[in-house]
Parts: structure tokens; sequence; C-alpha cells
């Protein structure tokens, strides 16, 4: 029964780490291969930000759903789903062939990505027990650390020595990796609680929350305030309508 445990808590480790360090290298790698991609595809840097953009806007769209996406299927189911979506998408991206369906298949890597760090971070504290939650967010410290590092320089190797394509390939294996492992080890229950979502809510945090990530991009400096403005007062309306929602998408009350 302990090695059992044992087993499980070393799995959900293993993989929530193959995850937050393959999202968060991703990032670097793209930043590094920017330049490429606009000779490729012949457009000016400005416009190869969207690459970027897209990807950022889909996080924030995504990541307030997680949580009720948990709940509803149960994490496992989530998390193998945000697995497929991520790594999916990367291949797509790099078979690009223009800069829109780069851009679009970014969106739908956002779309994984958006899930990936909430729902592996549920798995990782409902698989240890409280007083053992300390030293298991010290798993944190490998991936945050050591991707933002690792990736401008992999970037840099696998855009210069190769191809910008592999920018996006070298998510495949680390995906399917975390996904063999996921689905043949971990055994987390089904989500039990059926909860309503807070669909206003949702909409109001999502649009919020993309309309400031839009707001400090060079692409959209000439709407920047518009931006700003129209993200804060979409902020405040769903501060106000959370704290009237019998389920709200993010209890304020834990602040």
């Amino acid at each position: 029964m302990l090695t059992g445990r044992l087993s499980q808590k070393v799995t959900v480790g293993v993989v929530y780490v193959l995850a937050m360090f393959m999202t968060i290298m991703d990032t670097t790698i793209v930043n590094v291969a920017l330049p490429q991609l606009g000779r490729t595809f012949h457009v000016p840097v400005a416009h190869v930000d969207t690459v970027v953009v897209g990807y950022l806007v889909s996080l924030a769209v995504f990541i307030p759903a997680s949580g009720w996406l948990g709940d509803r299927f149960g994490t496992k189911r989530v998390f193998l789903a945000a697995l497929v979506f991520f790594s999916g998408a990367s291949a797509l991206c790099g078979l690009a062939q223009s800069l829109g369906q780069l851009v679009g298949f970014r969106i739908l890597q956002g779309v994984g990505g958006g899930m990936l760090t909430p729902v592996g971070l549920a798995m990782l504290y409902r698989t240890f027990r409280p007083h053992e939650r300390v030293r298991a967010s010290r798993i944190l410290i490998i991936p945050t650390a050591f991707a933002p590092a690792l990736g401008p320089v992999l970037g840099g190797l696998l855009v210069t020595d190769l191809s910008w394509r592999w920018a996006f390939y070298i998510n495949v294996p680390i995906g399917l990796g975390a996904l063999v492992v996921t689905s043949a080890v971990l055994k987390l229950a089904p989500g039990r609680h059926r909860p309503r979502i807070d669909w206003t809510g949702a909409a109001l945090l999502s649009a919020a929350v993309a309309a400031l990530v839009l707001a400090t991009t060079d692409g959209f400096a000439h709407e920047r305030w518009e931006l700003v403005g129209g993200g804060i007062a979409l902020a405040v309306a769903f501060v106000a309508v959370e704290r009237r929602a019998a389920e709200p998408v993010l209890p304020l009350r834990l602040f």
C-alpha cells in the first residue's frame, strides 16, 4: 500500500515537472525563433509577434475554465486532453506553411497550455497530504528554474543548426512521454463534484485578461489605452458578478 502511494506521488511529480518544463521552455524557444519566422514568411517583426500574442490570449481564455473542467471530468482526463492538445498543436505548428496557419495552431496550443499548469497543480496537491504539500511544492523549482535558462540556449541551437520548426517539434517527444506515463501509471479518481460553470464570470475574466495581455504587446500599441481601459472595466464587472454568483469561477473570498 505504501509502495502504491509512493509510486503515485512520484508519477504525479514526474508528469507535472515534464508538463511545466515543456510549457515554460516552449515560450522561450519560440521567442528565439521569431526573427527566422519573419524571414521565412516574409513579414515584419510586428506581425510575427502575433505568434506569441495568439498563444498568450488563448492561455488567458482557458486558464479560468481549467478548474471547472478538472472538477467536472476529473483531473486525469483533463490533463491527458491538455497533453494531447499541446503536443498535437506543437506538431502542427512545426508543419505550418504560412503565418496564419502558425498563429491558428499556436492558439490551439494555448488551449492545452492553459489547462496543463493549473490542472497539473491540482493533481499535485490532491495526491500529497496537507502536511506533505510544502515539500511537494519544491517540485516547482525544477521546471521554473531550469526551463527559462535552457530555452534560449536550446532554441538557438535548434534554429541555427536545424530549423525554426524544431522549436515546436521538440515538445512532441516530451508531451508523448508525459502522456504515456500519465495513462499507464497514474490512477486518480474521476471528479465527483459536478459544479455548474459560471459562464458570465468565466467570460468576463477571460476577456479582461485577454484585453490586458493584448495591451502589453507592440502590435496593439495604438489601441493600448483602449485595451487597458476595457480590461479594467471588464475586471470590475467580473468582481461585481462573482460577489453574487452561487458557484463563482474564482472565489474572491480566497483573497
